[in-house]
């Protein structure tokens, strides 16, 4: 699977057939590239940490759906990172032991796109379990199954957030806005999304969405 990602181009369909990938590796899934699986039954993928990252503001993104993505006991960090890209859309997986599940970057306040954010951010139909990343402050994390900073009309629905036993780094808030500077650790990032939807969906413990998150519905 991670050679796939790394190999393909834009307008490439990875079919992930039925089976288990044991991975335990990173791999760079271009934009415009999309991966589909069996179902979260038959098609897991294990230890994968999939980059979705642009050097550029770009708006050709990926859907990703009906693949499970399991962390392998907590030892893998973010199933999916996403950084400059829009119309990026995850739905139909699962998502089981990992430390932070998803975690996506819009662009932000800082360096050359400074003020862009991502459009076209959709999760639905996802299934999270016990992937909430420890909360370490000065390591730009928000301690959730899924952060996002810099966005614009993002919607999450009808997911289910499911972390009702502990993982050995600790679990902590289900989805976070607000990250934190590693040379101010104590000082909240000014992580705003504007324009978010968030309905038909499930949260067994709390969330974050904070005065740095505007227009949340």
């Amino acid at each position: 699977v991670a050679y796939a990602c790394n190999n393909s181009l834009s307008g490439t369909v990875i079919n992930v057939t039925a089976g288990t990938y044991n991975e335990n590796t990173s791999a760079s899934l271009a934009a415009g590239v999309n991966m589909v699986g069996t179902d979260t039954v038959n098609t897991v993928v294990v230890g994968l940490q999939l980059s979705l990252v642009s050097g550029s503001a770009n708006s050709s993104g990926n859907n990703i759906s009906y693949i499970k993505f399991d962390g392998n006991n907590w030892t893998t960090n973010c199933a999916i990172v996403t950084s400059y890209r829009s119309n990026i859309v995850i739905h139909d997986c699962v998502f089981n032991n990992y430390s932070g599940a998803i975690d996506i970057n819009g662009g932000g306040g800082q360096g050359e796109f400074s003020g862009w954010k991502a459009t076209g951010i959709q999760l639905y139909n996802d299934h999270f379990i016990n992937s909430a990343s420890p909360f370490i402050p000065g390591n730009n994390n928000t301690g959730a199954d899924l952060t996002f900073f810099y966005t614009v009309g993002m919607v999450i629905h009808d997911c289910v957030f499911n972390g009702t036993s502990q993982n050995p780094q600790g679990l902590n808030d289900q989805i976070g806005c607000t990250g934190y500077n590693e040379a101010s650790p104590t000082v909240p990032l000014t992580c705003y999304n504007s324009g978010l939807k968030i309905y038909n969906t499930i949260f067994h413990k709390s969330t974050s969405l904070d005065n740095h998150t505007s227009s949340a519905h």
